[in-house]
């Protein structure tokens, strides 16, 4: 317990991206999507499911490749304010008594792109590198449960989310917690890309960090 206290600041930001992921609306975007093409009035919503589910598929794998490139916190900024604005065109769409027609399809197949790039398996990494390896395995289960948990009450509230504030209202309320996660990736999570666990840990911890070599020549 002494050790999780201590890692306590990587602990919360395991935790917040990974409630964030869900809090943004995944599942509620993944289970319901012919249900929301439906309300949209498209008339073939296995196509666009099916098209939807592609483009995550690939966008994942464009996000192995440029993860190592740009890094996690780019990609995190990338793909949170992609989310942010894709959600407000969903939430525009419903307003604007679904029109125009495209425009739901679009918003879907952007939002998942986005996620796809960054937030969905950005966290994922970031949480193995935040810990040090004696909380590590239970830092990861606090996450991954956060994770989990996150998930049930989205997918099953977002039905009567949608019967309490309306689609629109769902889609904003997404748009905000997806600007909310941009604002924290800016100012709270850090670069983990190239970094080792001690230099990961002085930054969370605010130390300095001296490197080896120079150390041992002073």
């Amino acid at each position: 317990l002494t050790a999780l206290w201590e890692s306590r600041k990587a602990v919360m930001i395991g935790f917040t991206l990974m409630i964030g992921q869900q809090l943004a609306g995944i599942n509620a975007v993944m289970f319901y999507c012919s249900s929301i093409l439906s309300m949209a009035g498209m008339s073939n919503q296995n196509l666009g499911t099916v098209i939807v589910f592609a483009v995550q598929f690939a966008m994942t794998g464009v996000a192995c490749m440029l993860m190592d490139r740009l890094g996690r916190k780019m990609l995190m900024i990338i793909s949170t304010s992609g989310m942010t604005v894709f959600c407000l065109t969903l939430s525009f769409f419903f307003f604007n008594d679904k029109e125009p027609s495209a425009l739901a399809l679009i918003s879907l197949i952007g939002y998942i792109a986005f996620f796809s790039l960054g937030f969905g398996p950005v966290p994922y990494l970031v949480m193995s590198e935040l810990f040090p390896l004696e909380v590590r395995e239970t830092g990861c289960s606090i996450a991954m449960l956060t994770n989990w948990m996150g998930a049930f009450m989205v997918t099953e509230c977002f039905a009567s989310l949608v019967l309490a504030i309306s689609a629109q209202g769902a889609f904003l309320l997404f748009a905000i917690i997806c600007a909310l996660s941009l604002a924290f990736v800016v100012f709270i999570m850090p670069e983990t890309k190239g970094k080792s666990l001690e230099q990961i840990q002085d930054e969370l911890h605010g130390r300095t960090h001296v490197p080896l070599r120079t150390s041992m020549s002073a």
